[in-house]
């Protein structure tokens, strides 16, 4: 897909406004591509992986395996006897729970995407199968369709035995013992955070609430954890179910904790952060289908009503919605609380890839800022059915190219720099708006990595700061900072 781009750098030009620019040349996005394949393979990164449509073998990857995606694990797909109905957004803590349980075990499915309610209408064929709408919800052998996650992991232990076992058998008594009080744990831990953070700690609930709870609660799993010689897990070496039912709410507490309330729990207990260690090491499906913490504080909300904040937690929240030097290169400036595995390189490729494969619709999708935003969600940054406005439409798509190439080749590429210097200046704040509405609903794990997110929305406020000099646009960044969750 090609766009016409004024390149200031080129003989010979046109007035426009009181702005003198160049002749039209056509760029096109096979252009990026090919420049990215270049960067990569000297690199030694594997660009082809970057452009697949779908992912039937290999490490789970969420933003390919969509509505209909089917996981085989070297079996044929005449062998999928599971179909998981699951979020398309992979926020949904539960779906993560089922998800992760037949990746580990290995068992192949296929997936069916279903909205949560706060994002958008539930299909009428899901309705049928599932009056509640309630996810996840799955299908064995193409019978009835079942729901609660718990009820779901323990059926999908009884039916696939010989697929690495998750549960200990009852006749190992001290394991299995173990195994029960975790069990307990995770529910105290769950509810005390749970009410501490979106009810008000107000002590009602299964075990009470408060931060005195909760911090409790907090203590005894570290130390549980800190008490397991024989490996990072519940249980030891091996993952088991504990950990796979424990782990999505625990990643949620962390970044609940800290941006609402200043309590850094990888940083203040050991022995769960050496236990994510271990999730997000030896299960690469659990580090590929984990969030980052902004995406995880701004889809909590629509789920579980707003959190009180703490005194404190400013800096934090701060740091993790971009303000001040947050989201902005070079990222020596910018502080981040997100466990990035993989190195700089590899994430601007990613982010790069992500543009230029989403590159068709991107631009319509940016430009939602400008257009009539119908409020039919809930969550305040879904606009599902938001009209865009595509006049000037020209200039959105020059900046994502902009912001590719500098993302490839650096951003003191003259072309990224061109790109960023030719926009007229009254389709400036157009530009500026459409690129931090798009910056604000890059999700994790949705879209990319940790680490790809957090290049990607620093080269979109580079491309803004670029384009209209350090400090007007130190003047006018506030104006498009997302609104804290």
């Amino acid at each position: 897909m090609g766009f016409v781009w004024n390149l200031p750098r080129l003989n010979g030009g046109i007035e426009r406004r009181g702005v003198r620019f160049v002749s039209f040349v056509s760029m096109s996005w096979e252009v990026a591509r090919t420049r990215l394949e270049r960067v990569a393979d000297k690199q030694g990164i594997d660009a082809a992986k970057l452009f697949v449509t779908s992912q039937v073998e290999g490490d789970l990857r969420p933003p390919l395996v969509r509505d209909d995606a089917v996981r085989t694990f070297g079996k044929a797909q005449e062998d999928i006897r599971v179909t998981l109905y699951r979020d398309p957004a992979y926020w949904c803590p539960y779906c993560q729970r089922v998800q992760l349980q037949l990746e580990l075990k290995r068992i192949p499915y296929r997936v069916k995407t279903v909205n949560m309610r706060c994002y958008g209408e539930k299909p009428d064929y899901f309705r049928a199968l599932v009056p509640s709408g309630a996810i996840p919800a799955v299908s064995f052998d193409d019978g009835p369709v079942k729901t609660e996650s718990l009820d779901l992991m323990l059926e999908i232990e009884r039916m696939f035995p010989d697929n690495s076992p998750l549960i200990p058998p009852e006749d190992n008594e001290m394991v299995y013992k173990l195994f029960r009080n975790f069990m307990q744990l995770e529910r105290r831990l769950f509810s005390s955070w749970f009410q501490y953070m979106f009810s008000g700690g107000g002590g009602f609930g299964l075990f009470g609430g408060g931060k005195d709870s909760f911090i409790s609660d907090l203590e005894a799993w570290d130390a549980a954890m800190a008490q397991i010689n024989s490996g990072p897990f519940a249980l030891g070496s091996n993952i088991s179910l504990v950990d796979i039912l424990a782990v999505p709410f625990v990643e949620r507490m962390v970044a609940s904790a800290l941006y609402w309330k200043a309590i850094n729990i990888r940083e203040d207990y050991p022995g769960i952060d050496a236990w994510l260690k271990g999730m997000e090491t030896v299960f690469p499906a659990y580090r590929t289908i984990r969030a980052d913490i902004y995406s995880t504080v701004h889809n909590l909300p629509p789920q579980t009503g707003r959190a009180t904040f703490d005194s404190g937690s400013d800096q934090f929240r701060e740091a993790i919605d971009g303000v001040g030097n947050n989201w902005e290169l070079p990222l020596v400036g910018s502080v981040s609380y997100d466990r990035i595995y993989g190195d700089d390189s590899e994430a601007k490729i990613e982010a790069a890839a992500a543009l230029i494969r989403g590159s068709e619709f991107l631009v319509p999708f940016a430009m939602r800022a400008i257009g009539v935003r119908k409020r039919t969600v809930s969550a305040p940054l879904a606009d599902p059915d938001a009209q865009p406005v595509l006049w000037g439409k020209e200039y959105v798509e020059q900046a994502l190219f902009g912001v590719a190439l500098a993302l490839i080749d650096g951003t003191e590429a003259p072309e990224a720099i061109d790109a960023s210097k030719s926009i007229p200046a009254d389709e400036q704040r157009k530009v500026i708006a459409s690129l931090a509405y798009l910056r604000d609903r890059i999700g994790v794990p949705r879209d990319m990595s940790p680490g790809a997110a957090r290049q990607l929305r620093c080269h979109l406020n580079w491309f803004c700061r670029s384009m209209l000099g350090e400090e007007r646009w130190a003047e006018i960044k506030p104006e498009y900072a997302v609104q804290s969750a």
